[in-house]
């Protein structure tokens, strides 16, 4: 069996490391570190070949990694402020680009572009690192992150037809009985999610999602990083995620997964649900 190691590459490794360090700083990521998640992005995309070749044969194999990508998604799993305000200036606008281009729909780009930010921060159950931690660096970044919007707003779009709103309920649309059941039942867990809430985190959720002010927008009137406002949202969201499925199960006594499949029905209309209750 192959021993997967870079020890006989460690100059072009070093030298790739160093390169990365020029580019972005240090992120507070070590050689060894930045090694160990290389040795996975190139066994993942090649094979263990990769590690028995001589050293000018696997030149070629590690200029095919885009390594500053890796490098700077290293830095954010890590919650490396500077790490998320480059990739805030950077990619933000181009996957809001992608999501304006891929969606037929000016509400679902925007709840796509929302979605696919704050996903990245989510740890992901398997590995418990947030999903921007699983970017191999076998493409680039962009293509990554452009793969992920397109796959978002397919979601989206075909969840749409199954989305109802508590809209259609005020507007004495009829629906289906159980719906709208569920839909009282959503109400009733956000209300009380979002009564749980500081009033300052309040106000940032009205800002950001209702009046659509963007993170830049706010870091300025609040005189912090765009980076602050991020982790601000997201431990807000996360608090949230929590409260609603402990609500769910406590005082509605919905399993996990049967409340999960209710809120995947309205969740297109979060944006609307959550205007009534913050309002």
């Amino acid at each position: 069996m192959t021993t997967l190691n870079l020890k006989n590459f460690s100059k072009p490794v070093k030298k790739c490391y160093e390169k990365c360090m020029e580019n972005f700083d240090s992120f507070e990521i070590s050689l060894n570190n930045f090694t160990r998640k290389l040795k996975k992005s190139l066994n993942d995309t090649f094979g263990e070949k990769v590690f028995t070749m001589d050293e000018e044969s696997f030149i070629p194999y590690l200029e095919r990694i885009h390594t500053k990508d890796l490098y700077l998604t290293m830095g954010m799993s890590t919650g490396n402020e500077k790490a998320w305000e480059i990739f805030e200036e950077r990619f933000a606008p181009k996957i809001n680009d992608f999501a304006q281009y891929y969606a037929d729909d000016e509400d679902i780009a925007e709840d796509v572009f929302a979605y696919t930010k704050s996903s990245l921060f989510v740890k992901i159950k398997k590995t418990g690192k947030p999903k921007i931690d699983s970017y191999n660096g076998r493409g680039s970044l962009e293509s990554w992150l452009k793969v992920i919007v397109y796959r978002e707003v397919i979601t989206h779009q075909k969840n749409r037809v199954k989305t109802i709103s508590l809209d259609s309920i005020v507007l004495g649309v009829e629906e289906d009985h159980d719906y709208v059941s569920e839909i009282k039942t959503i109400s009733k867990i956000l209300t009380s999610g979002f009564k749980s809430l500081e009033e300052k985190d309040k106000v940032l959720l009205r800002e950001y999602y209702i009046l659509k002010q963007p993170e830049r927008i706010l870091a300025d009137k609040y005189n912090v990083n765009v980076s602050t406002i991020s982790r601000r949202l997201r431990k807000i969201c996360d608090h949230l995620y929590l409260v609603f499925f402990t609500l769910a199960k406590n005082d509605f006594h919905l399993e996990r997964q049967d409340a999960q499949e209710m809120f995947s029905k309205f969740g297109k209309s979060w944006h609307s649900n959550v205007a009534e209750i913050l309002a």
